[in-house]
């Protein structure tokens, strides 16, 4: 927690984050924000990972708009502040969490009252909107096999881990796909000794 406070921000507003703020604890799977629901508060991430992403169910497809890593705010929650205050996609942890969850009134007040953290979001907004066009770049122009390439190394990055958790159904729905097209394009790259295929996971070699 405390290294979490050794952001460059001024001392009076890490004061206020400390003493005006709650923390949330998640275990990892656990859905931290759904499409629709009120934001009264903005998530920092203080430890963890979580994944930010949009839903279709009537398709039964996701997309991964990106992740949100320690001392990090998420930028979706962020515009809510602009809007009707409601989330337009949902948060899941990705990892055990602890989170700084901060009152919506706090952050408009802080973005008058505090040039760093002004500074701090607009850096986050630029970090996070590169994200999303690199996202979109890949998904336009890859072609499958170099996506899910590319999907498991962002993930053993944001995991810190060579083990990555999940069906080849789950895999399918974050990329908008089937899962017997993924199991034949995992099965290829085990051949190509790039990974191994356990159950319910997969090992980067």
């Amino acid at each position: 927690m405390d290294n979490f406070f050794d952001l460059p921000l001024e001392q009076e507003l890490l004061e206020e984050m400390k003493c005006k703020s709650q923390t949330m604890e998640v275990t990892c799977g656990t859905m931290i924000v759904k499409e629709g629901d009120q934001m009264d508060y903005i998530p920092m991430l203080i430890s963890g990972s979580v994944r930010v992403f949009h839903k279709d169910d009537q398709k039964d497809r996701e997309i991964t708009l990106y992740y949100v890593k320690e001392k990090e705010a998420c930028m979706f929650s962020y515009f809510t502040l602009f809007g009707d205050n409601k989330s337009k996609v949902f948060a899941l942890a990705e990892k055990d969490s602890k989170l700084l969850l901060i009152p919506q009134k706090l952050m408009n007040e802080w973005q008058f009252k505090y040039q760093s953290w002004h500074k701090f979001m607009i850096g986050t907004y630029i970090h996070k909107y590169e994200l999303l066009i690199e996202s979109l770049k890949d998904k336009s122009f890859n072609n499958l096999e170099e996506r899910i390439r590319s999907y498991l190394l962002k993930k053993r990055e944001h995991l810190n881990s060579n083990v990555i958790q999940g069906t080849h159904q789950s895999i399918a729905q974050e990329l908008g796909t089937t899962r017997v097209v993924i199991s034949r394009i995992l099965k290829k790259m085990e051949l190509e000794e790039f990974l191994s295929i356990g159950r319910g996971r997969i090992i980067l070699n």
